[in-house]
Formats: structure tokens, C-alpha cells, sequence
């Protein structure tokens, strides 16, 4: 089997490649006719997902530079780490040869799961909780406040959910001054009874109203190796063809790529607006805890696929004391590199004449990275120190002797 590419793109440079590219632009799974390889899907989807180890450094780098951005953010940032318990699959619906495609980040070519696929599963959790009535603090309006308005949603066109969910209409005034057009607001549905009554069978009502809501929600790295999974239609000839099921029909096994289960993924929420007088973060943490409890994340959630649980619940189950490094928080204390960095940071920093900024940016730090011997904790702790020069705008240009010496350290040299 062979890639769609020139023939000057010699085979040992694809096989280099990032599983998403190989995935996509670089897929080796034609014949020498260009034809499909059919009876070898699998074996053309395995070669995507042999090598995860090769750019697990990569996806340690962007979960940290993530989580150095959030850092910064401060109280408008909220974090959650969880792992998978059962394969995770995204994307499915995205054009491919193999018709299932997944979810790569471009231009790293590395898997992920959108942060818009992140809003949506907890919105829906958020719906849910009010609806039966399960949620703490907050009602349907901070759920439109922090989510935004979506006018798909099935209750929206239920009037005795509605009735449930806005016990206090008058609480909408406010909201629907904002929000609500003036076409509408001339027939009088800027009164919350009318606009609750109306809702239902106005469709153009509910495609006309729009806030963006509070939260801005990030693109989460699936932390884990790749692995090939395998559906087995037995029924394609009555579910495609309108024909009688029985039981002598052909099975049609279908591979597809997917996460394997145990990966690690990072939740990132940024606060980008007025969140009401709900406490925001609560929302999250019910929230997040009803889609690993009830929902999932990512494609084919119905049949068990993206079950996910926080890392404390899986280390209680599995018995593992140590999950507690990347535990679930929103304070960011995420183990071994923040603790490192804490440590030395506030070491170099407590010396005479000496800030915290010259701390990050001075070759004392650099000569104490030198000595880590773990290579996982070195490559993470670099991979926050650049991040924090990044944003400095000195990683590439350092200003001043000392910073020189710290980048000829990072970079490879002796720094002398």
C-alpha cells in the first residue's frame, strides 16, 4: 500500500509524520492502481497508530503551554484532569477513504477534542441537571448566561419543561432586553410570560435570539496511544436496503481509529464574560460530573465510547495513590512541574536583588533544568519554561547575558 504523493516523498519522511497527517494528507492505503486497499483497512489504519509514543513529548508541550496560559489567567480559568475508561473516538463524520474519519489538530496533526464538542456535552449536562431538578445554585438562565442560547434544544419546544425550568419568569426581563430583536420586541414578547408561551412553536423566535455566553471552552489533547476499532454491521441489507433481517446475513466488519482506553485528557475554561451571579465554577464541577457519570464525550457515546472519569475516581478504582500528581482542580496544582518550579523559582527569586522574573529568565534556573534527570519531568518543565519566555517575547531573541547563557542551555549547549 502506498500514499497519494509524488514519488519524490520517500517513504521513511512519511512514516516521520504525525499520525494526523498520515491520517489524512500522507494515508497509505492505495494499491499501485490507485484503487483502495480494501481488504487491508485495518492494517492501513494500524500503520496511523503504531507509534504514539514518537509524539507524546509533543502533547505534553501543548497541555503544557496550556496549562501555563491558564495559570496566568488566574480566577477566570477553570481546569479538570480525567482519563478515559473506555475507548474514545471523534470525528467520525469528517471525509476520509475509510468513510470514519477523527479529529487531528492541523497543523500538528495530533488528536484532540474540540473545544465546541466540550461545550456542548456540558451544556447538555447543564440542561439536564435543571430539568430534573438535580442542579445546585443555578437555574436555566445561568445556563443560557455562561453557555449561551441554543435554539436546537428539545425542551425549547416542550411548554411543561419550560414551565419547570422557569419557575420565576420574571428573572428573564433582564435577558431578553438584551438579547431579544426588535421585531419581536414590538408584538410584545419582551414580557417573560408571552415569550415563554411563544417560545414552542416559533421557530423564528428561537433562531433570532443569540448571546455568546461566558465561557470560552479550549480544545483538549487526548493524552494516549492510538488503536484500531472494529464495528460489525449484521444487518446492513435490511438497515440499507430495505430487506428482511435474519439471521444468515453477511457481517460487515468496519475499522475505525480511536483512542485507547486510559488516556489522559486536560479540561481548560476560560472565563470571557459576565457569568451572572451563578458561581461559575460550581456550574463546572456538577457539570463535568454529570457527563462522566451520564453522557460521555466525542462520537458513539450511545454504545459505551467516551466514558471518562476524573483521576481521583480512577485511581480509587484501580488503586493507584500516585494518579493524585494530575488529580481534578481548578487551582492548578498539577504535581511534579509545578512543584519543581515553585521550588526552584522561589529559591532563585529569594537571593538579594533577585525577582521572580529574573528567576524564569536567568541561567541559575536553566543550570538546575540541566540536572533533572527524569527525562518526562525535564521535557515538561522545558516545555513551561518556553512558554512563559514565549510570552515574554525572548525566546528566540534572550536580552542580557544571563538569559543567553539559560537559552545556550536549553538549547543543547554548555551555556559557559
Amino acid at each position: 500500500m502506498r500514499a497519494a504523493v509524488p514519488q519524490y516523498v520517500p517513504e521513511s519522511e512519511i512514516a516521520r509524520t504525525p499520525p494526523g497527517h498520515r491520517f489524512g494528507l500522507y494515508f497509505r492505503g492505495w494499491t499501485d492502481d490507485w484503487r483502495l486497499a480494501g481488504h487491508d483497512k485495518q492494517k492501513a489504519l494500524e500503520k496511523v497508530a503504531d507509534d504514539g509514543a514518537r509524539w507524546r513529548g509533543a502533547l505534553v508541550a501543548l497541555v503544557e503551554r496550556q496549562k501555563a496560559m491558564a495559570a496566568r489567567l488566574g480566577d477566570d480559568a477553570f481546569a479538570t484532569v480525567a482519563r478515559s475508561t473506555a475507548p474514545f473516538v471523534t470525528g467520525m463524520g469528517y471525509e476520509h477513504p475509510l468513510e470514519n474519519g477523527f479529529a487531528f489538530l492541523n497543523p500538528y496533526g495530533l488528536p484532540c477534542l474540540p473545544g465546541s464538542s466540550i461545550k456542548g456535552v456540558l451544556r447538555n449536562a447543564a440542561e439536564a441537571l435543571v430539568l430534573s431538578g438535580e442542579a445546585c445554585g443555578f437555574d436555566m438562565l445561568d445556563v443560557w448566561q455562561l453557555f449561551g442560547f441554543d435554539g436546537n434544544a428539545a425542551f425549547l419546544k416542550d411548554h411543561e419543561q419550560l414551565r419547570h425550568a422557569f419557575p420565576e419568569p420574571s428573572r428573564l426581563a433582564a435577558w431578553l432586553k438584551q438579547v431579544l430583536p426588535d421585531d419581536f420586541r414590538k408584538k410584545g414578547l419582551d414580557e417573560p410570560p408571552a415569550f415563554l408561551a411563544a417560545l414552542p412553536e416559533n421557530k423564528a423566535l428561537r433562531r433570532s435570539l443569540f448571546n455568546m455566553g461566558a465561557l470560552s471552552f479550549w480544545d483538549a489533547f487526548t493524552q494516549g496511544n492510538l488503536t484500531v476499532e472494529i464495528m460489525t454491521p449484521h444487518h446492513s441489507g435490511y438497515l440499507q436496503q430495505n430487506g428482511t433481517p435474519h439471521d444468515s446475513e453477511k457481517p460487515n466488519p468496519i475499522p475505525f481509529l480511536a483512542v485507547a482506553p486510559g488516556a489522559r485528557f486536560h479540561f481548560f475554561v476560560q472565563r470571557i464574560g459576565d457569568a451572572g451571579d451563578c458561581d461559575w465554577r460550581t456550574v463546572l464541577d456538577q457539570c463535568f460530573a454529570h457527563a462522566f457519570d451520564w453522557l460521555g464525550f466525542g462520537a458513539k457515546t450511545s454504545v459505551g465510547y467516551g466514558a471518562l472519569a476524573v483521576m481521583n475516581d480512577v485511581a480509587a478504582a484501580e488503586g493507584d495513590g500516585a494518579a493524585g500528581d494530575d488529580a481534578t482542580s481548578s487551582s492548578f496544582s498539577y504535581g511534579p512541574v509545578d512543584e519543581w518550579l515553585k521550588s526552584a523559582i522561589g529559591e532563585i527569586s529569594s537571593q538579594p536583588g533577585v525577582t521572580e522574573d529574573q528567576a524564569w529568565l536567568g541561567k541559575a534556573l536553566a543550570e538546575r533544568w540541566q540536572q533533572i534527570e527524569d527525562e518526562e519531568l525535564k521535557a515538561s518543565t522545558l516545555a513551561r519554561i518556553r512558554a512563559y519566555w514565549e510570552e515574554k517575547g525572548v525566546w528566540n531573541h534572550p536580552s542580557g547575558r544571563s538569559a543567553k547563557k539559560a537559552k545556550a542551555i536549553y538549547d543543547g549547549g554548555s551555556g559557559s
